[in-house]
């Protein structure tokens, strides 16, 4: 939203469905939400990448509330993701 970053603040309060059970907590899910949006705002979008498999960490820029897939929950994003330069 412009120079903005907007957090839902139901999700803020409780996290998600997918987040919560697949081994997250409210403070992880806070951290990873304030940095995938942030990552917009520097112009990530959403499933730039999955994860590389089952039990391998989430990029922070997949819609983990939505689905993990088999994959690991990561609340930061991974050196494949970081732009050099």
């Amino acid at each position: 939203m412009g120079n903005n970053v907007i957090i839902n603040d139901d999700r803020w309060n409780s996290g998600t469905d997918v987040w919560m059970p697949g081994g997250g907590d409210l403070a992880r899910y806070r951290t990873m939400v304030i940095n995938h949006e942030v990552g917009h705002r520097l112009g990530h979008i959403d499933n730039e990448m999955t994860c590389a498999g089952a039990g391998q960490a989430a990029p922070l820029m997949q819609e983990q509330p939505i689905f993990l897939d088999g994959c690991a929950i990561n609340e930061y994003p991974l050196d494949s993701e970081l732009w050099i330069g």
